[in-house]
């Protein structure tokens, strides 16, 4: 069906309740002196969508207010910078959850210049990195260059409170990603793969396992003499 002729018939509760359940998330490209996107498609649908629907739409980017701005949901919409533009504040302090940097820096470059912007943006819930470019030789092993970085913020005692998605530059590769969930595997297996060990961990938890890779870490409320209170 193309048109509904009788949508405006329906009672008004319902049809704003259809123009919110419309809305779908969008990349938010920010970029020094290039066009922001103006307001969703679904906007211009007719005055009544306008009217409902900025309520769930704010103004961003659009610096001292003189210049031009985006039409941003924060809750649902991805802004998507370069490592560049980030390291200049080109987000302005807006209230970023879902973030996506492209980069053509490796992990330790990056984790060195921009991890303190990243970290700082306190309303993160989700950052994506993809990398544009590899040190030569590392194709096989691409996600190496980002493993120190996803340890130092999530193999900690403390973990930052955003989930990271590194997406690997390679299509096709049979690593496309590490997440939180996945990196220590990833190391491991490679690992495996390398210098066959049976006796290899599964659990980087455990303090007596065979051939470990990572310092001990301390987890919340553990035994350890010298983490119990004198």
């Amino acid at each position: 069906m193309s048109s509904f002729p009788l949508f405006k018939r329906l009672p008004l509760e319902l049809r704003q309740r259809i123009w919110t359940m419309a809305m779908e998330p969008r990349l938010i490209h920010v970029r020094n002196g290039s066009t922001l996107p103006g307001p969703p498609t679904l906007m211009h649908a007719c005055a009544e969508s306008r009217s409902h629907l900025r309520r769930h739409y704010v103004q961003a980017f659009g610096g001292d207010g003189s210049g031009p701005y985006a039409w941003v949901n924060f809750d649902m919409d991805t802004i998507c910078v370069s490592d560049w533009e980030l390291s200049k504040n080109v987000l302005q302090d807006a209230p970023v959850k879902h973030l996506s940097v492209t980069t053509s820096d490796d992990g330790e470059f990056f984790w060195y210049r921009d991890t303190g912007v990243v970290v700082g943006i306190k309303s993160l819930q989700h950052l994506e990195v993809r990398p544009l470019s590899q040190t030569p030789g590392y194709k096989v092993d691409w996600w190496r260059e980002w493993d120190s970085l996803m340890e130092l913020w999530y193999y900690a005692d403390v973990p930052v409170p955003f989930r990271t998605t590194i997406i690997g530059p390679y299509p096709g590769h049979k690593v496309p990603e590490i997440t939180p969930d996945n990196y220590l595997r990833v190391e491991r297996d490679a690992r495996r793969e390398r210098e066959p060990l049976d006796d290899v961990s599964d659990s980087e938890d455990d303090v007596d396992a065979p051939h470990r890779y990572r310092a001990w870490r301390h987890a919340p409320g553990c035994d350890c003499p010298s983490q119990q209170a004198f």
